[in-house]
This record gives C-alpha cells, sequence and structure tokens, in this order.
C-alpha cells in the first residue's frame, strides 16, 4: 500500500478513527489517500486501546517511517478535529498544511448555538467554497450581516483550514470534507464487530480485492484522463461557453463572464486569478474558454497526476495472498501478544452511532415519513390516523379541498330493505280432528296449511263448510287426527283414502254441514270434490 502512494498518488492524507464493536472495544486508527481517479486508496490502519494523543502519535510516527517523510512542507492532512489529533499533526508535522473538514465545523458551531437555521449554513458553505480572497471576505461580510454572533464564533477560526481562499496549492486537491475516511470506515462495518485476527484478516482481504479490481479497470482504459476527471472536465467544458476571452498580449488573456466577473488567464503558467486551476491541476472554465479560443485540446492542459498512466503505477503494487492460519509458522523467541485491559463502559454497549438531530435517518427499504404531517381520512384531525381516531366523526373540519382517496374512488352502497316480519294471520282457522282407519295405534298428526274459506269433506257423507275465515273446530278421537290450518287464499279440497292422500283443485267447491253421526266415525275418511 506504502509503495502505491509513493508512485502516483497526490500528497493529501485523511485521518480519522472509529470505535470497534468486539468483545475488547478498541478504536481503529486509519490513514486514506487519494489516486488519480479521484477514489480512495488506503494507506495504514492500526487498533489501540483508545484515541488520544499518545496513540495518534505513535500511529504517525509510524506513518512517517513507511512513507519516508523527510520534508512535511508538501503534504496535506485532513481531520475531523478529533481528540488528540489537533495536537498530534503539528507535532509530528510543523511544516504540513492541516485542513478541516467543514461537516464537522458546521455541527461544532450548530452545538454551540450560534448556527441555527438555513440561511447561515448555506453563508457558512459560500465562504468556505470561496476560491480568491475578495470572494471569501464578500462572503463573510453577508455573514455579519445575517449573525454578528455567528461571525464573531468563525472570524477567529484559520480560514487555512476550512476556506480554499486560503488553501495551499501543492496537493492539487480543494477537498472540504474528510468522505475518504468515512468511506473507508463504511467498508469495513462488517468486520467491526468480530475477533482481532479475523478482523484484521477481513479488512487485508477487503483491501487485496480491491487493489486487483481497480487495477483491470485501469488496463481496460484508453484516453489519456481517468473517467472522473473527464467527466469533471467535460462539464467545465460545457460550462465554458458562457466565458469572453480577450486577448491581452504574450500568453495573457483577460476572461468576462457576466457583470463584475472577471478574470486573467495565464496559459504559459497554467494560472487563473480565480485560483481553480492551481488548486485542482484541472483547468476552469476562465482557462477553457481561452484554451478553446486558440483551438486548443483542454486535456493537454490537465495535471500529470489524472494521468491513466499515474493510475495504473498506483495499483502495479498489490498485496499478495496469505496461507491460511493452521500454516502460520510460529515464532517462540517473541513474547505472546497480551490483550489490552478489558475496560468495560457501564451500561448497554453501543452498536450504532448517534445520530445528529437534524440527521435524515438511514433508508431502510421504506421511505420515512419523518416531518409529514398526517392527516386523519376519518375526523379530518392532524397529527393521527384513521386508526388512533378517538375522536367524533365531522368533529374537526376537514381542510379545504381535502378529499379522501378511498372516499373519491368509493362505489355508493344500497340501502338495505328491512326484515318483513314473519306473522300469524288473526284468520287463522281452526283445528279439525278426523279419525283415520280402524287400526288403534297411535300416529303422527299431519299438519296442513289451507288457503281461504275451503270446503272440506271427511266420511263418506259428511262435510265441513264455512262461510267465514275462522270455523269451529270438530271434536274426534285423539288417536288418529289430521290438522288443518286455514288462511286466507282460494280454497282447495283435499281427500285422503286408505291408500295415500292428494290435493285436488276444485274451481267452486260447494259447501255442506258436519254430519255428527260420521264425524265420530272410525271409518277412513274420504275427502270428494
Amino acid at each position: 500500500m506504502k509503495d502505491g502512494f509513493k508512485a502516483g498518488c497526490r500528497p493529501i492524507i485523511g485521518l480519522d478513527g472509529c470505535h470497534l464493536k468486539g468483545y475488547y472495544q478498541g478504536h481503529l486508527l486509519a490513514a486514506v489517500g487519494i489516486d488519480a481517479d479521484d477514489s480512495i486508496y488506503p494507506i495504514s490502519f492500526a487498533v489501540v486501546e483508545s484515541e488520544n494523543q499518545s496513540s495518534w502519535c505513535w500511529f504517525l510516527e509510524l506513518l512517517v517511517t513507511d512513507l519516508e517523510i523527510e520534508n512535511s512542507h508538501s503534504f496535506t492532512f485532513m481531520t475531523d478535529r478529533q481528540k488528540g489529533l489537533m495536537d498530534a499533526v503539528p507535532e509530528l508535522f510543523p511544516y504540513s498544511a492541516h485542513r478541516t473538514c467543514v461537516r464537522h465545523l458546521y455541527s461544532n458551531a450548530k452545538t454551540s448555538g450560534v448556527f441555527t437555521g438555513k440561511a447561515l449554513k448555506d453563508q457558512l458553505w459560500k465562504a468556505a467554497r470561496a476560491t480568491y480572497v475578495t470572494q471569501f471576505q464578500s462572503a463573510m461580510d453577508e455573514l455579519k450581516v445575517f449573525s454578528d454572533k455567528a461571525w464573531q464564533w468563525l472570524s477567529p477560526k484559520d480560514p487555512t483550514h476550512w476556506s480554499k481562499s486560503h488553501f495551499s496549492l501543492g496537493c492539487k486537491s480543494d477537498m472540504l470534507l474528510n468522505n475518504n475516511c468515512e468511506y473507508f470506515n463504511k467498508l469495513i462495518l462488517e468486520a467491526r464487530d468480530k475477533p482481532i485476527i479475523t478482523f484484521i484478516e477481513s479488512i487485508r482481504t477487503k483491501l487485496m480485492q480491491r487493489l486487483a479490481k481497480r487495477k483491470d479497470q485501469a488496463e481496460k482504459w484508453t484516453e489519456l484522463l481517468c473517467p472522473k476527471i473527464q467527466k469533471k472536465l467535460d462539464n467545465a467544458t460545457s460550462l465554458a461557453h458562457s466565458c469572453w476571452p480577450l486577448y491581452a498580449g504574450g500568453q495573457m488573456y483577460q476572461v468576462s463572464c457576466g457583470p463584475s466577473s472577471q478574470h486573467s488567464v495565464n496559459i504559459q503558467e497554467w494560472t487563473c486569478s480565480c485560483r481553480k486551476w492551481q488548486l485542482t491541476g484541472i483547468p476552469c472554465i476562465h482557462a477553457i474558454s481561452v484554451i478553446l479560443s486558440i483551438e486548443d485540446r483542454p486535456e493537454k492542459y490537465v495535471d500529470s497526476c489524472y494521468f491513466v498512466s499515474t493510475q495504473r503505477e498506483i495499483y502495479s503494487h498489490l498485496i499478495s495472498p496469505v496461507r491460511g492460519e493452521k500454516q502460520w509458522a510460529t515464532n517462540d523467541t517473541m513474547e505472546p501478544i497480551l490483550p489490552p485491559i478489558f475496560r468495560r463502559p457501564p451500561g448497554r454497549p453501543h452498536k450504532k452511532r448517534k445520530r445528529e438531530a437534524d440527521e435524515a435517518p438511514p433508508m431502510a427499504g421504506k421511505v420515512s415519513k419523518r416531518g409529514i404531517k398526517m392527516f386523519c381520512k376519518k375526523c379530518g384531525g392532524s397529527g393521527h390516523n384513521i386508526r388512533t381516531c378517538k375522536g367524533k366523526v365531522g368533529a374537526n373540519p376537514k381542510r379545504s379541498g381535502q378529499t379522501s382517496s378511498s372516499a373519491a374512488t368509493r362505489t355508493p352502497r344500497i340501502p338495505k330493505l328491512p326484515l318483513r316480519p314473519r306473522t300469524t294471520p288473526t284468520s287463522q282457522a281452526t283445528t279439525t280432528q278426523i279419525p283415520s282407519s280402524t287400526s288403534t295405534e297411535p300416529t303422527q298428526p299431519n299438519v296442513f296449511r289451507w288457503m281461504p274459506t275451503p270446503t272440506v269433506r271427511t266420511s263418506q257423507e259428511s262435510s265441513i263448510s264455512h262461510s267465514s275465515p275462522s270455523p269451529t273446530p270438530i271434536p274426534t278421537q285423539a288417536s288418529h287426527s289430521n290438522v288443518f290450518s286455514w288462511m286466507p287464499t282460494p280454497g282447495v279440497p283435499f281427500s285422503e283414502d286408505n291408500s295415500g292422500s292428494h290435493l285436488s283443485q276444485s274451481p267452486t267447491p260447494t259447501p255442506k254441514p258436519p254430519s255428527q253421526d260420521n264425524c265420530g266415525s272410525q271409518s277412513s275418511p274420504r275427502i270428494d270434490p
């Protein structure tokens, strides 16, 4: 890894630490560089007991030895203002440039209570992105107009640590964030809760695969510049058409980009008064407009640290594979390495980092509704839904224009008709018991419901005639009985003999009075039409 860094990486190093989640806890310290395609290039890492000044000094001393840094004047270090780093870097690299992550700077300002609201945040970033001094001063004056308290908190901070207008020009990078180290921490996230040997082997394996993959990608590139750098140059070229270059003699040009925006460009020295070309090594829009006016290619004016050949040289140094743990050679002359002192803090160990109050939660499959005002479809109130609604329906008026999606698509309901109760008619006929055959065995009564004022004849000579809907019951023997019910509908005669019973309909039956002699007869009744 160190050989690849010295082969072609830019002299800017990000330093960061993260806590481990294993049984013995501890911290991982890492140093991360940048390759020719603006991607991360891990340099070294180490596991320590805690993150403090002594641990960082020990780690940086080994880093100086491995990278053979004799003069730190050309190096730049990017940190997160962590414990010990603010003192360890100036102590070991007194002549190097030191940058601070602007996101952590804003987080500290917000914690102090002086930076509240998006307007102050935008002003801070405007001052950080300013590339020349007058632009930086103008942004600070605007910040003072917004909030004098915020200006008083930020103005004592050295702008060489957090603003592009005061950055050194040796590292060819205008980074304001320490995202390279954050990405490396995410890369090893799965291994941070494993035992120490498994943890180190997992990181080594990931880095071995990454170097081999990036080497294969670089071998397939055929352009002069790396893909990310070529994309940045193309975007700047598309914006350069809005600039108007004017020749000023020699290799000097004056470029206008609208009112109160005018810069001077020197093609021979590769400089521009906006300082973007010097900061990054990639021509700015003012320089590209001049290059196009002289009918030349902008790729020729890009620094060699972005060439594909540089990328191939960086990844020509790979990590060799290692045999399994069972094949490792033992060293009897070396004392065994003891585990660190077990220091377990009180309470349940934390597995997740603490997020800030305004930080968005991670996306986990389902989109969060945090910050969205909810309205109930039942009562129209806010702050709850239809499941948790406890108010009266219609108690809170709905908002103007609010229409429930389910109510808009719901089909109208047809009201159910009330069920008609089944009642026994008042004109229910009386029952008539008629003896059956001569058999003395008790039989179950046959119940027949009849419709209005029929004529029923029993036995051979007798019949029952009723002119009203309520006939008088006729006494019979209890052993054999036929029960007849009367209801107000057309008459239906009934006949029964020894072989069975059948129904027949007569158009106009003639009623006859019943015979008392035949009513008590034991013979089988017969009903004639």
